[in-house]
């Protein structure tokens, strides 16, 4: 289980900037590091000294930290703790409010935009994953439905910008937390370190001990990031495919559409008649559903569906590993491909590839229906 942990913040000196900082582990963020800093901070003799007195007892008494509501000693605790005890990788993404255009200074399009741009290399897992969101308003598990929902039509609308990437949709769950949880009160704390760090203070910056760091902004100054990575690497899994299977040349006057379409009804059909893998399980009912429609005609955007289920399957099942024959390995490549132009409306030879295969599973259906039959195959 990959956990990733998000909290939004406001930038409000020099520039007004909306920021979301997110937290990927491998595992949860373990409480020890929260009370291993607050039993530092309540035996550090400094706390005795105003102003810093009055901070660290509001800490101490809630029993957890509030980058903009602590003290330097707060801050000092926190970071050592973070330093020797903290495994994963931090991302923070944020826009210059006063420079974005006004369709997009709306609280919806900022949440989608920052919350996936800083989460997305959480995404490089067949692992299920649980998003654990800081609570803000109306923030609910079915607006973090949502918002994954119309991230996964992004993800899926991209796979063919670049086929290598392995794309993985992978079970997630969500999780609405208070600014207690230990991994949000880490989130919390980096990027306000990021947020000193762009009004000029990169001096808690230098007191993090991350084994790796980035920084961006872009020239006109309206968007900006950062990145630092703690401990021990996140868990990446492998594919067993190449740039030389998505070649064509490979099956030079081979009719793809209806080979393509076939083979992406056989996996489908495979997949009702076995157990089916355990980073695919959450496509039970999408599995169930395509295959009961596969001689329904009158099934509403079928090869759309298809096509997308395909596509979802491909790399988190995955479709290929070590075991799968060259000629397999290409010919499954190749449907990759396919599907990855099929399920793109805004672009023409999208449109005219999905008008293509509609048509040949029309043909298949009323000529050749036992093609559709995975017991013969």
């Amino acid at each position: 289980m990959r956990y990733v942990y998000l909290d939004e913040s406001i930038f409000s000196e020099p520039n007004d900037y909306i920021c979301y900082g997110a937290l990927i582990c491998d595992a949860e963020v373990s409480v020890s590091i929260i009370d291993t800093a607050l039993e530092n901070l309540k035996s550090d003799p400094d706390i005795q000294k105003e102003p810093s007195k009055t901070y660290d007892d509001r800490t101490l008494l809630r029993q957890y930290f509030h980058a903009s509501e602590d003290s330097k000693n707060a801050h000092s605790h926190l970071c050592s703790s973070i330093n020797t005890s903290l495994n994963g990788h931090f991302s923070c993404q944020f826009f210059d409010i006063e420079k974005l255009s006004e369709d997009r200074k709306n609280k919806k399009y900022l949440f989608d935009h920052l919350a996936a741009l800083c989460s997305i290399s959480a995404l490089d897992t067949r692992s299920e994953i649980t998003f654990i969101f800081e609570n803000r308003g109306s923030l609910s598990e079915e607006t973090l439905k949502t918002w994954h929902s119309s991230f996964t039509n992004q993800m899926i609308n991209s796979i063919n910008d670049n086929l290598i990437i392995p794309t993985f949709f992978q079970n997630v769950f969500f999780k609405v937390s208070d600014k207690s949880d230990p991994g949000i009160q880490c989130v919390d704390f980096l990027t306000w370190v990021i947020n000193r760090k762009y009004n000029g203070d990169a001096t808690w910056l230098d007191r993090i001990n991350s084994k790796f760091q980035t920084h961006t902004k872009s020239e006109s100054g309206h968007w900006g990031g950062a990145s630092l990575d703690f401990g021990s690497q996140l868990q990446s899994d492998r594919i067993y495919y190449s740039h030389d299977d998505f070649d064509d040349d490979h099956f030079k006057g081979v009719d793809l559409i209806s080979k393509t379409y076939l083979q992406a009804e056989y996996v489908v059909n495979y997949f009702t008649k076995n157990s089916l893998p355990s980073t695919i399980v959450h496509f039970k009912n999408d599995i169930i559903a395509i295959h009961s429609d596969r001689f329904n005609l009158g099934a509403k955007n079928y090869i759309e569906r298809l096509a997308s289920l395909f596509l979802k399957l491909f790399d988190t099942a995955p479709l290929i590993d070590e075991n799968t024959s060259e000629n397999d390995r290409r010919f499954l490549a190749m449907t990759k491909k396919i599907m990855s132009i099929v399920v793109r409306p805004d672009m023409i030879h999208g449109v005219r590839s999905s008008i293509s295969m509609n048509r040949t599973r029309r043909r298949i259906i009323k000529e050749y229906p036992s093609e559709l039959n995975l017991d013969e195959h």
